[in-house]
C-alpha cells in the first residue's frame, strides 16, 4: 500500500483525462454505445481463442496494457480480480506492461475483461503466447517522448 494513496503520477492524470475525452469522442462518432460495447467481441471468437490461448490454458490470456505508468495503475488493474466475478487472477507487471489474466469462461468472457480494463482508462492489447511486449512498449515510450517534446517546445 502506498504512503500517499490519493497521489497519482502526472501520466495517470493525463491518461485518465485523455482517455475520458477519447472515449467520449469515440462514442460520439459511433452514434451511440454499440461501438464501445462491441469493440472487443473478436476476443470471444473461436479462431481468436485458438491463436491467443492454449488448450491446457483456455482461460488464460495476456494483454499489453497501454497507458499504465505507476503503482496506482498497477493497483487499479489488479483490483479488478477482487471486483469482477469469474476473474480468477490478474497480475500486472509495470516494467513490461504485461497483464496476465485467468478467467472462468463460464462466468466471464475475454471481451468483458478487456472492456473492464478499458473502462479504467487503459488500452488492453491481446498478445499471443509467443509475442513479447517489448515492441509495443517501445511504441508507447516513443509516443510519450513526442508528447514531452511538444510540451517542452510549447513551454518555450
Amino acid at each position: 500500500m502506498s504512503r500517499f494513496p490519493n497521489l497519482e503520477c502526472i501520466f495517470c492524470k493525463l491518461n485518465n483525462q485523455r482517455g475520458g475525452i477519447v472515449l467520449a469522442m469515440e462514442d460520439e462518432m459511433s452514434h451511440g454505445k454499440a461501438h464501445s460495447e462491441n469493440q472487443f467481441l473478436y476476443l470471444d471468437q473461436e479462431d481468436f481463442k485458438s491463436k491467443y490461448t492454449s488448450e491446457q490454458n483456455a482461460g488464460r490470456i495476456r494483454f499489453y496494457v497501454e497507458g499504465a505508468s505507476c503503482g496506482k495503475c498497477v493497483r487499479k488493474i489488479e483490483e479488478l480480480s477482487l471486483n469482477v466475478a469469474g476473474l480468477k487472477s490478474l497480475r500486472f507487471d509495470l516494467g513490461t506492461g504485461l497483464a496476465e489474466a485467468e478467467i472462468d469462461p463460464r462466468q466471464l468472457a475475454f471481451s468483458s475483461l478487456a472492456e473492464k480494463i478499458r473502462a479504467l482508462g487503459y488500452n488492453p492489447i491481446p498478445l499471443t503466447p509467443e509475442t513479447a511486449s517489448e515492441s509495443l512498449q517501445k511504441i508507447e515510450d516513443r509516443r510519450e517522448l513526442i508528447r514531452l517534446g511538444v510540451g517542452a517546445a510549447c513551454a518555450g
